[in-house]
C-alpha cells in the first residue's frame, strides 16, 4: 500500500549544495561507471565534465550547436556520447577525467535527437528521435544504429513508434532494446531483425522517461501525468505491470533506479525529486529548486544524489543520515508543537505550546522544567546564565525563572503585559524585552522589576525583539509587515519596509553595528545596514520563522515552514539546506560564542526538538573540494 507521508524508518536529514557551471537549462546527467566522474548536459549547447570525489569542474567540452537533450558513458567509461535538437551526436574518447578532442567524432543523425544509448553489444550506438527513411510517408518513427568499428550507419529502418521515440533504453540482451514514443506505447525490439518481443499499448498517457533494472528484470516508467508505472518479467517478454502510481503534480521528466535497484528517483516539472521504494512508498523528498527540474543521478555508492533543471542548477543531496541529539519531549507536560529553542553555555531551553518549558544540557540531559500555564510562544536564556525567560499566553504572559535557585517563584515583569510573542535579554543580563499583542515592545530592568519604557508606532502584533550586541539598540518585528530600529532609550533610528507580508524574526550582527536581519511570511529575508536594504535571500518556499548570525557573524541561519533550515553566506551564497523534520520549523538558533564544537537547535511542529552539531553537519561539504578562482571564472560558479 502506498504511503504519503514520509516514512519515519528511513528519515533522512540531507546536505544540499548549489553549483551553476552551466548557462542553460540542465538537461541529463551520466555517471561513469567507476563512479568518479559525472558529465552534465545543458541547453547552453556544452557538457561539464566533473569530478566526484571532490565534486570540481573539471572540463567543459564543446562542439554542439543546438540544446543537447541526452549524454551517456560508455559501459566501459571509456567514450561520452552525445545529442542535440540539430540532429547531431558526439563521441567524445574519455580517459580519467580528460578528452581525446583530437579523436571525436561527430554524426549527423539528420533530425532532432531525444535520446542516445550505448547497446549491450559494445559496438553500437542506438539513436532515438524525429528520425524517418527517406521516403516514409508515414507517421512511423525508427531506431537508428551506428557501428562504432565501421564508422557508419548499419540500420536506420527499425520501425518502433507512431511520432517521436523519445526514450530507448538497451536491455542486457544482445542486440535488444525498450522504446517509448508519444504513441502511448512502449516496445521491446530486437533492432538486428526488427522482431518485436513485446509491445505495452494504451497506456494511459505518454512516456517520459523510463529505466531498465538488470538484476530484476524490471522496468519503470514516468508519465506525463505524474504517475509511475512498474512492470516486472521484462526478460520474459512477457511483462506484469505490479504498481502504478501518483508521484507528481506535473509531468515526471526523469525516473531512475538507484544502484541497488531496490528504490526509483524521480524528478518533475513541480520543482520536486523523490525517493521512493519499489511498493510506491514515499521515502524521501527533495525540496530546494527554483523552477522545473529536468535531470536526476545518484552515485554508485547511494551516498549522493545530483539533480538539475531549468534554475541552471545542480544541487547535490546526501543520503547518509546525521548523527543528531532528539531532546525528550515528553519528560514533562504533553506531546506538542514545540515552538522556541534557547542556548547559552551548556544550556538548552525549549518552549512547547503545553505550557512547559524544559531545561536540558547540550549533552541531552534533562534538567528541570518550568511551568508557564499558557502556551509559550518563546524563551530566552540570560547571558549570565542566571535566568531563563518564557514568554506567551496566559494570565501571566511573560515570566522569568531564577536558574541558580529552583525553588524560587518566577519574577512577573511590573505592568502585567499582553500575550508576548518575542522576548530577549540584554547582553550585560540586567535587562529584558518583550513584543506584545497590543503592538508595543517593553524593556524591563530585572534588577529592579522596573518597566523603562515602551517602544511605540507599530500599528500590529510585535512579533520578535532583538537588543544589539553592545546593549545600545533594540529590534522590533511586526505583524504590520515592518522592522523598526531603536536606540536603547526607545528613540526610532529607522523604520524598514521591504517585505509583502508579516515580519517573523529580526537579528543583529554580533560585530558590524546597526546591521540586521528581518525574516516575513513572504518567504525571504534581508539584510539590512541601518535603513538600507543590502541583500535580498530568496529560495525558501514558505513561511521564514527564524533569522540568526552565527557567533562570529561568518554565517547566516534561516528556518522555514517549508521543513528546512538553509546556511548563507552574508554575501547571499546559500551554502547548504536540511531538512530536519516532519513538520513547519518554528524556531532555531546557533550556539554561543567559545563553543568548541558549534550546533544548531531546531524546534518543529512535528513535536520535537533536535541538536545538530556543525562538524557533523558540514562533513560531507568537506569532502567537496571548493573550486579554484579560475575555475570559478572559467564555469561561472
Amino acid at each position: 500500500m502506498r504511503n504519503d507521508i514520509l516514512l519515519q524508518s528511513t528519515f533522512y536529514p540531507f546536505y544540499q549544495n548549489a553549483l551553476q557551471a552551466h548557462s542553460g537549462y540542465l538537461t541529463d546527467f551520466s555517471i561513469s561507471p567507476d563512479n568518479k566522474w559525472l558529465v552534465s548536459a545543458s541547453t547552453d549547447s556544452t557538457l561539464i565534465v566533473w569530478d566526484l570525489t571532490g565534486f570540481s569542474p573539471e572540463d567543459t567540452l564543446r562542439g554542439h550547436l543546438g540544446a543537447i537533450n541526452d549524454v551517456d558513458f560508455s559501459f566501459d567509461g571509456k567514450k561520452i556520447l552525445s545529442g542535440d535538437n540539430k540532429g547531431k551526436a558526439r563521441i567524445w574518447p574519455f580517459n580519467n577525467g580528460k578528452v581525446d578532442r583530437a579523436a571525436v567524432i561527430e554524426i549527423d543523425y539528420g533530425s532532432i535527437i531525444y535520446d542516445v544509448a550505448f547497446a549491450s553489444n559494445p559496438n553500437h550506438i542506438l539513436f532515438a528521435g524525429e528520425y524517418r527513411p527517406v521516403g516514409e510517408s508515414s507517421q512511423t518513427r525508427h531506431l537508428s544504429v551506428w557501428s562504432l568499428f565501421e564508422k557508419n550507419w548499419i540500420n536506420r529502418n527499425v520501425p518502433l513508434h507512431l511520432g517521436a521515440v523519445t526514450n530507448i533504453v538497451a536491455v542486457d540482451k544482445e542486440n535488444m532494446v525498450l522504446s517509448s514514443g508519444r504513441d502511448r506505447s512502449i516496445k521491446m525490439t530486437n533492432y538486428s531483425n526488427d522482431s518485436v518481443a513485446f509491445i505495452l499499448q494504451n497506456l494511459p498517457g505518454n512516456v517520459t522517461n523510463m529505466d531498465y533494472s538488470a538484476q530484476k528484470g524490471s522496468l519503470v516508467a514516468g508519465m506525463e501525468d505524474g504517475s509511475v508505472i512498474i512492470w516486472t518479467n521484462i526478460k520474459t517478454r512477457f511483462p506484469t505491470r505490479v504498481l502504478t502510481f501518483k508521484a507528481h503534480d506535473e509531468y515526471i521528466s526523469d525516473v531512475v533506479f538507484t544502484p541497488d535497484e531496490k528504490k526509483i528517483l524521480t524528478c518533475s516539472w513541480d520543482k520536486t525529486a523523490k525517493l521512493w521504494d519499489l511498493k510506491g512508498n514515499l521515502l524521501k523528498v527533495f525540496r530546494g529548486h527554483k523552477d522545473g527540474l529536468r535531470a536526476i543521478a545518484i552515485s554508485e555508492d547511494q551516498k549522493t544524489v545530483i539533480t538539475g533543471g531549468e534554475d541552471k542548477t545542480m544541487k547535490l543531496w546526501s543520503l547518509t543520515p546525521y548523527e543528531h541529539l532528539t531532546f525528550d519531549m515528553n519528560r514533562e507536560g504533553a506531546d506538542t508543537t514545540v515552538s522556541s529553542v534557547a542556548c547559552m553555555g551548556n544550556q538548552v531551553l525549549i518552549g512547547k505550546h503545553d505550557g512547559k518549558a524544559l531545561l536540558f544540557s547540550k549533552e541531552g540531559k534533562y534538567l528541570r522544567a518550568f511551568d508557564h500555564k499558557g502556551m509559550i510562544l518563546d524563551v530566552a536564556l540570560s547571558p549570565d546564565g542566571k535566568y531563563a525567560a518564557t514568554a506567551g499566553l496566559g494570565y501571566q504572559t511573560i515570566k522569568v525563572w531564577n536558574l541558580k535557585d529552583p525553588a524560587a517563584a518566577p519574577m512577573i515583569p511590573e505592568g502585567k503585559p499582553t500575550a508576548a510573542y518575542g522576548v530577549a535579554f540584554s547582553p550585560d543580563s540586567k535587562m529584558l524585552m518583550a513584543g506584545l499583542r497590543d503592538n508595543i515592545a517593553v524593556l524591563w530592568d530585572l534588577e529592579k522589576n522596573k518597566q523603562l519604557r515602551t517602544f511605540e508606532g507599530h500599528t500590529a502584533i510585535v512579533q520578535d525583539v532583538a537588543i544589539s550586541p553592545n546593549g545600545e539598540k533594540a529590534l522590533t518585528a511586526s505583524n504590520d509587515g515592518t522592522a523598526r530600529l531603536w536606540t536603547i532609550n526607545g528613540a526610532l533610528i529607522t523604520e524598514v519596509r521591504h517585505h509583502s507580508d508579516r515580519v517573523t524574526s529580526v537579528a543583529f550582527h554580533p560585530q558590524e553595528d546597526g546591521v540586521f536581519l528581518t525574516g516575513s511570511l513572504d518567504n525571504s529575508f534581508a539584510l539590512w545596514k541601518l535603513d538600507s536594504l543590502q541583500r535580498e535571500f530568496l529560495g525558501h518556499t514558505s513561511d521564514v520563522n527564524e533569522v540568526a548570525f552565527s557567533a562570529d557573524g561568518s554565517m547566516i541561519l534561516s528556518a522555514s515552514a517549508d521543513r528546512s533550515v538553509r546556511l548563507w553566506l552574508p554575501d547571499g551564497t546559500e551554502k547548504e539546506s536540511f531538512v530536519w523534520h516532519d513538520d513547519s520549523i518554528l524556531d532555531a538558533a546557533f550556539s554561543g560564542e567559545g563553543e568548541e564544537e558549534p550546533f544548531i537547535i531546531t524546534a518543529s511542529k512535528d513535536r520535537s526538538a533536535k541538536l545538530w552539531r556543525l562538524s557533523d553537519v558540514t562533513r560531507i561539504k568537506e569532502n567537496i573540494a571548493t573550486p579554484s578562482e579560475e575555475q570559478k571564472r572559467k564555469y561561472g560558479l
